[in-house]
């Protein structure tokens, strides 16, 4: 779910997330099913996971990088993006569960 969260997150505006991640997830699930994929998660439990792993995204993935790396307008554009979302799906809850 890192991968799948980090570039649905990054890569829309939280508008156009909030809209359609859902069924991007199952979309993504979908093709994991029509390649082969034996052992793919239920929607339920995918999407579970990819509202936990906006942590990683969030903390490892971005509060961290330097301003160098990318510039003022992508750490800024994905600090927000990823905050927002940590903030939607209740991250910081779901993660504590596992504690």
């Amino acid at each position: 779910m890192h991968d799948v969260h980090y570039l649905i997150i990054t890569s829309l505006s939280v508008e156009a997330r909030r809209l359609h991640e859902r069924d991007l997830l199952a979309f993504y699930l979908d093709r994991l099913g029509a390649y082969g994929v034996p052992e793919r998660p239920a929607f339920e439990t995918a999407w579970l996971e990819y509202r936990r792993a906006i942590v990683w995204g969030l903390w490892v993935g971005w509060v961290g990088t330097p301003v160098l790396c990318y510039g003022w307008e992508i750490n800024l554009i994905n600090h927000l993006r990823l905050a927002t979302a940590y903030s939607d799906h209740e991250t910081g809850r779901l993660v504590a569960e596992l504690l």
